[in-house]
């Protein structure tokens, strides 16, 4: 229950803050990634590839204030 609270709360910041995630950013991160299966499993769930980074970047954003 924790963890949903902190998921709603990084994510009403993101969009408070407009912090979004390019396409540029997902192709960086699986490109990134060297198990070709993992890069496989990446790009089939991109969505939620873009949740992670998204939340990673308000993370960054909160860290840096």
């Amino acid at each position: 229950e924790e963890d949903m609270r902190l998921e709603f709360a990084l994510q009403k910041i993101a969009e408070t803050e407009k912090i979004v995630v390019e396409q540029k950013e997902i192709e960086e991160a699986i490109q990134k990634v060297k198990d070709e299966k993992e890069k496989i499993r990446l790009e089939n769930n991109r969505y939620m590839l873009a949740a992670i980074l998204r939340q990673q970047k308000t993370l960054d954003f909160l860290m840096g204030l």
